[in-house]
Parts: structure tokens; C-alpha cells; sequence
């Protein structure tokens, strides 16, 4: 069913009084992508201090955080993409406060579970908080911290997170999965590693003025 536009509006603004008469056809109103009212307000800031987006996770429930859209996306993969900060934040705050989600063996193997998912580009949410840089740092530190054991490996175009860091001369990206990750994955496309990826595009480097006034 094509989402109603007032629920389109209410997902995007975070207007909770709309979306508390739309709850029981959540699962069933998608846009054209296939993206639900999850997928709508990652997208956007409507649910960004000083709302939370607690209570609306709690009214969309754990089945609607795996619901895929055409592209194979997670919400979070859409939030990772927006940096929308603080609807990763909730979901895993409620995880943990509801007791897991039911899916897997324990609250932490759910929140990984999720945050592991590829879409249809192979990307997790990192490749996607490390590829599009929007008020990234916090995002891609989140992620890393969340599953510090997940090795985060290489997207259909061959690419780990590490090395889309290094390409895109990312040094506090490089150095938060680096200082996070147990052991990151390092491939690059076509045998590459992140290592070839330093010489390829080497890091800017800052010029230190030590002499004296």
C-alpha cells in the first residue's frame, strides 16, 4: 500500500500525535522504494534533540527494524548514510532496555546482528557512514565500538571500510576502526589492501612551524 502522506510527513518531522493514529499500518504503508516510516525518519532530522525517538521505536517494534527497502537497506544503513546520529543511538538504548530483540542469542548479538547487514551494494552501515561522511566521526565511532569483533569486510566493489577511509584520506575514520576494531578487515578491490590505498592517495600532512619568534 502506498504510504499516506500524512504519515510520509509525520515520519520526516517527527510528529508522534500522527504517528500513534498510523501504528497499526506501519508494516504495510511503503513508499514507491519500499522504504517504511523507519526508513523515512532515519532519513531526516524530525526525531533529533530535543524529541527522542524512543517512543517511536517501541510503536514500530523489532519486525519492522529488519524491513529491507529496494536497495536492500536497513534503516540504519539510511541513518548511517544521513548521519542521523541519534536514531542508531535509540535503537540500540531500546534494544538494551527492552532485553534483545528476540532475534538472535543475546542483546548484543541482536544490535550486531543488525548493524552487520549487508544491502544490496555489500555495504554495512559503516561502508555507508565511511562513503558519505556526514557528521560522520560519532557515526563511525558508534558503529565500531557496538562490535569491536566484527572484521567489517570488503563491499561487492571490494572495498572494506578501512580502505574507503584511507581513499578518502579519512585519518579519524582510519584511526577509530583501527583503534576499535580487533581485526579489520584491510581489502581493497582487486588484491588491493588499505596499505596500497596510503600510497595511492596519501594523507594530507600538516606542516609544524617549531621555530622561534
Amino acid at each position: 500500500m502506498p504510504m499516506d502522506k500524512l504519515l510520509y510527513v509525520a515520519a520526516k518531522e517527527g510528529n508522534m500525535e500522527v504517528l500513534e493514529q498510523y501504528k497499526d499500518k506501519f508494516a504495510t504503508e511503503l513508499t514507491p522504494y519500499n522504504n517504511t516510516v523507519l526508513h523515512v525518519a532515519a532519513q531526516h532530522d524530525g526525531f533529533n534533540r530535543p524529541k527522542s525517538p524512543i517512543g517511536f521505536l517501541d510503536m514500530a517494534g523489532p519486525n519492522l527494524f529488519f524491513s529491507l527497502n529496494c536497495n536492500g537497506d536497513t534503516f540504519i544503513h539510511v541513518a548511517a548514510r544521513n548521519g542521523n546520529l541519534e536514531i542508531i543511538k535509540a535503537f540500540i538504548n531500546y534494544t538494551k532496555n527492552c532485553g534483545g530483540l528476540g532475534i538472535v542469542r543475546d542483546i548484543e548479538a541482536d544490535i550486531q546482528k543488525l548493524l552487520s547487514i549487508t544491502n544490496n551494494d555489500g555495504n554495512t552501515a559503516l561502508h555507508e557512514a565511511v562513503m558519505h561522511g556526514r557528521r560522520s566521526d560519532d557515526m563511525v565511532e558508534l558503529l565500531v565500538k557496538e562490535d569491536a569483533a566484527f572484521s567489517h569486510p570488503p563491499n561487492k566493489a571490494g572495498k572494506s571500510p578501512l580502505y574507503l577511509a584511507v581513499e578518502r584520506g579519512d585519518n579519524v575514520s582510519v584511526e577509530l576502526i583501527l583503534n576499535n576494531c580487533a581485526s579489520p578487515s584491510y581489502a581493497g578491490p582487486i588484491g588491493a589492501t588499505a596499505l596500497h590505498a596510503v600510497v595511492m592517495h596519501p594523507f594530507p600532512t600538516t606542516v609544524y612551524n617549531d621555530s622561534c619568534a
